[in-house]
């Protein structure tokens, strides 16, 4: 599973990261919604988390089908 992590933070970004390498999971990293939308075009992640502060709605509104 493909799991993208969305949070301007780096430090919660690398607690997120080992946290869920420990399950095997595949885990790609970014630190805003812009870099957030092109990833998740390219690599077609499983599940998008991102910290609820982020303004996450432009993103949203690029990446549903």
């Amino acid at each position: 599973m493909k799991v993208l992590i969305v949070d301007d933070n780096p430090k919660a970004l690398a607690i997120a990261k080992a946290r869920l390498k420990k399950e095997m999971l595949e885990i790609l990293c970014v630190e805003d919604g812009k870099r957030c939308v092109e990833i998740a075009r390219k690599e077609k992640p499983d599940l998008i988390c991102w910290m609820w502060t982020c303004r996450i709605y432009p993103v949203l509104k690029c990446v549903r089908p």
